[in-house]
């Protein structure tokens, strides 16, 4: 059968089928690429920011601390020294938990270990802040101040230090993220182009 012989009415449904099936395809390939930078988009926003925003709390978190060791170190009212303590352990509680919340989120070798550098940091810098309560409770007020000019503060500079490696490394998770959402756009403009 030569395509010639094919009544015109035919050729024209064949070729109108075609057209049908090409845009079909087209919409199909679309979709499917239409995703990619969906899903990209939101690994920066449900997971990589929300880590960097946390993380930024527990940085403020932990000079919250440090201001109260110091207020505490400066007071002389008891009942004022009881609420600034009470402020260190409810804010480390904070913390403890905000940090468990990340960890549940890591899935990295490279973040995980980044994470047990800061637990690591933060360990000490707790130890610090145990030692300063029982100095203060203790009436030994010009060791506490020593101690939060010492110890305790390259403690809350080695924590602010890992804090800030973890920071960063969620930073560069979320550039890789968008340079593959810039792909992906780019993939799906030359599936539109193309058909």
């Amino acid at each position: 059968m030569n395509f010639n012989d094919i009544r015109i009415s035919t050729r024209l449904a064949l070729g109108f089928g075609l057209m049908a099936l090409l845009i079909v395809l087209t919409g199909a390939a679309s979709l499917v690429k239409v995703f990619e930078p969906d899903t990209t988009f939101n690994l920066v926003t449900d997971d990589r920011y929300v880590k960097v925003v946390k993380l930024e709390k527990i940085k403020d978190d932990v000079n919250t601390i440090a201001r109260a060791m110091s207020y505490t170190a400066l007071m002389e009212m008891p009942d004022e020294m009881r609420a600034q303590a009470a402020l260190i352990k409810a804010t480390r509680q904070r913390i403890a938990a905000s940090l468990e919340e990340i960890g549940g989120t890591l899935t990295s070798e490279r973040g995980k270990a980044a994470l047990r550098e800061v637990m690591t940091s933060r360990d000490a810098f707790v130890a610090q802040q145990d030692k300063f309560l029982s100095l203060i409770a203790a009436g030994r007020d010009m060791e506490a101040r020593a101690l939060i000019l010492g110890e305790a503060r390259t403690a809350q500079h080695e924590y602010f230090t890992k804090l800030g490696g973890l920071i960063d490394y969620q930073n560069e998770l979320m550039v890789e993220a968008g340079e593959v959402a810039d792909a992906a756009v780019a993939a799906l403009q030359r599936v539109i182009w193309i058909a």
